[in-house]
């Protein structure tokens, strides 16, 4: 038997078709969680004190953006 035979004779495996899905689902719903803290920063920085100046907090919540 020739080593093309060989490789032709051999059996398929199955496409894991809920281990993709469930891969695409929480590659999909990771960043809609991950942006639906934004519009929240700028009270989270006057809360915990991090900015005095409320003038200054779209600033401050810019940069939180940045790192995160």
């Amino acid at each position: 038997m020739s080593e093309r035979q060989a490789l032709l004779d051999k059996p398929t495996t199955p496409l894991p078709k809920m281990q993709l899905f469930l891969l695409f689902f929480i590659r999909m719903t990771d960043p809609v969680a991950f942006n639906c803290i934004f519009p929240f920063v700028q009270e989270m920085l006057l809360d915990i004190g991090a900015v005095q100046d409320p003038e200054k907090v779209g600033y401050y919540a810019g940069v939180v953006s940045l790192i995160a």
